[in-house]
């Protein structure tokens, strides 16, 4: 489900298959990230390529990834994210809390 790319203290997670960021899915994506953030890591760029639909559920897991880095002093960026999701972004008022690259 998740691709991991690291460079040195840098991450990309991607999703494979993925169009949903929903509860489905939730519990095993915010295991995978949250392990990564334990990790001696500087930055980490999550690929919503491919995703079309946030759910509430998956809006909370982005928030507690975001916490967690802010936490570690991880630079979190977004990218790939489709006009599907950055509508639902724009609605939620969530590019003020996400760098969307």
């Amino acid at each position: 489900m998740l691709s991991i790319n690291q460079n040195r203290n840098e991450y990309i997670v991607g999703f494979r298959g993925v169009r949903k960021l929903n509860i489905e899915i939730k519990e095993e994506v915010e295991m995978q990230i949250l392990n990564i953030l334990e990790q001696p890591i500087t930055k980490l760029v999550l690929n919503l390529h491919g995703i079309v639909f946030i759910d509430s559920a998956g809006f909370e897991l982005l928030m507690e990834i975001e916490q967690k880095a802010d936490l570690k002093d991880v630079k979190l960026q977004l990218m790939g994210v489709s006009d599907e999701a950055h509508e639902i972004f724009d609605l939620l008022k969530m590019e003020q809390v996400f760098e969307i690259v």
